[in-house]
């Protein structure tokens, strides 16, 4: 991971994201973490990231 970089993080179980937010907690400063449960909201993120590059 670099300075800036976001982490997406997609899975149906909510204890793993609360896993995965104590991971990256010692980074909060650096990186951007997003949690997901559906595929579909992912891929509408990372849709919206590729509309602000055009």
């Amino acid at each position: 991971m670099r300075k800036g970089d976001t982490v997406v993080v997609l899975d149906g179980d909510v204890l793993v994201h609360d896993m995965w937010k104590s991971r990256f907690s010692e980074h909060s400063s650096e990186v951007s973490v997003r949690y997901f449960t559906q595929g579909l909201d992912v891929v509408d993120f990372i849709t919206s990231l590729n509309k602000g590059k055009e």
